[in-house]
């Protein structure tokens, strides 16, 4: 399975400031990357079940 690009920018909406601050409070967090790989295949699985 091919990996996503590495992001370098991020929209974040104005109407809530307070998801702005849960934004970068994650990025200190450490990523699950148990959850990470299922969460991917299950988008893979879902994309290979869709036509063209």
């Amino acid at each position: 399975m091919a990996q996503p690009p590495d992001v370098g920018t991020m929209a974040v909406g104005t109407d809530d400031p307070a998801h702005l601050g849960e934004l970068l409070d994650a990025l200190a967090a450490e990523p699950d990357e148990r959850t990470i790989h299922e969460y991917r295949t299950l988008l893979w699985e879902r994309s290979m079940g869709q036509s063209a």
